[in-house]
């Protein structure tokens, strides 16, 4: 089996991480979760940095690491390239020959000639003399990613490769990431916190909490419906847990929230997203069937809207522009009407 599948067991001062990924070639998969959730540890046991205490990981049908079979490959005998949060490129090589230090390393001749390609590709060439001192954060980013493929590996890691770069270099080299993966026929996972890269760079994402997978999917069908409150949050919705019947569902805090989807039963999750909600000083009238009392607890600039954080139940983050906080008189402590059309949220049915 071609691809990448990894069972990984792992117990480092308290802290378990117990995860299973299987990714395809060809496609990219971002790992998203808070911090000290898991996620470096798990891309370090598949390079072979870190072994495992139980499970199996498998490259292209290669088991390298399996200790119930007292199997382990080390990093150098792994087909697996790493881009690290630093890019640790070394700092006394040029950047011709970091990037060719896999290859002669492995005596490697053809890799040698793939190394200068990959640096053609990725529009580094022209600084082949260069030492990483003399480059900037972007460029640093396209040399570590050259000196990774070179190698030729059947499953590149990247742990937040865009973390080190400042904002306007990251929407930069963003947009160009995707397009230098897209010619990578490998297995490619992308450790990120930031939504953004995911929605933008991946094609799957897998989410870890506290050491175990919470939700994976396609990236579209993860951020449109969020399975945790983590989810939640970091794609910009807010997340109900309720019963549902005949239309009408009935929240964990006891809150009525009229859904779209009649047949729905049971156990369901409610999708709300901020820009849905609507805030007023008094009880609204008119077409909403949603309408609950709440308290602003605290205000979030973000970019040209305010998310205001406010207490219901439920509690709900709701976005809405400058104007209407200046217009409500919005501050902490004051008192208001949240509303939600039926039709603008997005219910389904809770699977675990």
């Amino acid at each position: 089996m071609t691809g990448l599948t990894a069972r990984v067991e792992l117990d480092r001062g308290g802290f378990r991480l117990d995860a299973t990924i299987d990714a395809a070639p060809g496609r990219i998969t971002a790992i998203l979760g808070p911090n000290g959730s898991g996620k470096t540890t798990l891309i370090s046991a598949i390079a072979g940095l870190t072994a495992i205490d139980g499970g199996r990981i498998t490259i292209d049908g290669v088991v390298v690491d399996d200790p119930d079979a007292g199997a382990f490959l080390p990093p150098d005998e792994r087909r697996v390239g790493v881009v690290f949060q630093d890019y640790l490129l070394f700092p006394h090589l040029t950047v011709r020959d970091n990037v060719e230090f896999g290859p002669r390393s492995r005596r490697d001749v053809t890799g040698r000639a793939g190394a200068g390609e990959w640096m053609e590709r990725l529009g580094v060439a022209t600084l082949a003399s260069r030492y990483p001192r003399d480059l900037s954060g972007g460029q640093a980013q396209r040399v570590a990613m050259a000196r990774a493929l070179a190698t030729d590996p059947s499953v590149l890691l990247l742990d937040e490769p865009l973390a080190a770069l400042d904002a306007s270099t990251r929407l930069e080299v963003r947009r160009e990431l995707r397009s230098h993966l897209g010619g990578f026929a490998g297995v490619t996972l992308l450790v990120t916190h930031d939504p953004l890269d995911a929605l933008v760079l991946a094609d799957d994402v897998v989410i870890l909490e506290g050491g175990r997978v919470t939700q994976r999917g396609a990236t579209d069908d993860v951020a449109r419906r969020p399975g945790t409150p983590y989810v939640a949050t970091l794609m910009g919705a807010n997340l109900l847990h309720a019963v549902a019947d005949s239309g009408v569902a009935r929240t964990e805090d006891g809150v009525s929230v009229a859904i779209p989807d009649r047949s729905l039963a049971g156990e369901i999750v409610i999708v709300l997203r901020p820009e849905a909600i609507s805030l007023h000083r008094r009880h609204p009238e008119g077409s909403p069937r949603n309408v609950w009392p709440v308290v602003v607890r605290e205000l979030e600039p973000r970019l040209d809207r305010i998310l205001v954080h406010v207490s219901g139940p439920p509690d709900l983050a709701v976005a809405v522009t400058p104007a209407a906080v200046a217009d409500l008189d919005i501050s902490p402590g004051t008192q208001l009407w949240a509303s939600a059309k039926a039709l603008d949220l997005d219910a389904y049915a809770r699977t675990s």
